[in-house]
């Protein structure tokens, strides 16, 4: 979930690295994006028994919500230690190691594909779209959100505040984060949107140490020992009750192929 280190060091090829942070994962970030999921199970409009497909699935969040409203789940990621972790958050889900690369199903096997935060993980997003309707059945739907803008996203003002410490540039917002980079993309796909949208999602964080580990995930213990401060400082104007409360937001779109 945490932005920065999803598109940078922490990438879909350090799958080893997302397997050892799976469970830090889990407990600091794995409901932080559930109003885009759900908004996402509205648009796609589920209807009981279809088969989805979540891309991307991490430590199984999405893949319990989908079974919830009945669902047939089945969900892919690249880290063995994540797709430990969903086995345990949604056991009935039909999980397997893959990517936006290569879906190991063969065509036609689904009513709908959904993925949240994943999709900038492949190295070609027209070519990771156009896998995904390989996947669909006629008339299936695809739903992709991932997170805004950097203007929306309180989470910014502490990653801007590391990278700075580091000397390196501030995060740049690409296309696809920014109001239509969704649609341009499915349009090159060969999928009609049908619906697209702005969502909110706030990241509550109970304490000082859960959002350390959460913004420094996977880090060694001596760098956040360093950036501790930096964390804290910046993290100041959110502080609420003891804890934190970050206001951010995800763009979503659904379409169909054709």
């Amino acid at each position: 979930m945490e932005r920065r280190r999803d598109t940078n060091e922490m990438n879909g090829s350090s799958t080893d690295r997302w397997s050892e942070v799976a469970d830090a994962w889990a407990a600091t970030w794995g409901g932080a994006a559930d109003a885009a999921r759900t908004a996402l199970i509205d648009a796609v409009v589920l209807r009981p028994g279809e088969r989805v497909l979540d891309i991307g699935c991490g430590s199984g969040e999405f893949l319990r919500l989908l079974t919830d409203v009945g669902a047939t789940v089945a969900g892919i990621d690249p880290a063995a230690g994540m797709l430990d972790a969903a086995r345990r958050t949604a056991a009935s889900a039909d999980i397997r190691r893959g990517d936006f690369a290569q879906i190991p199903w063969p065509a036609g096997t689904f009513d709908a594909v959904v993925a949240v935060n994943s999709l900038q993980f492949a190295d070609d997003m027209t070519h990771a779209l156009r896998e995904a309707v390989r996947v669909l059945r006629p008339g299936g739907r695809i739903g992709i959100a991932n997170w805004a803008e950097a203007r929306y996203n309180d989470i910014e003002t502490l990653e801007d505040a590391v990278a700075r410490f580091d000397g390196a540039d501030v995060s740049q917002d690409d296309d696809y984060r920014c109001e239509g980079g969704l649609e341009r993309l499915f349009e090159t796909a060969g999928i009609t949107v049908t619906v697209a949208g702005l969502v909110p999602v706030t990241w509550d964080v109970a304490d000082r140490e859960t959002l350390i580990e959460g913004v420094l995930l996977g880090e060694p213990p001596s760098r956040k020992s360093a950036l501790r401060d930096v964390v804290v400082t910046a993290a100041r104007p959110f502080a609420v009750d003891g804890g934190y409360s970050l206001r951010n937001a995800f763009r979503f779109a659904v379409g169909s192929p054709g």
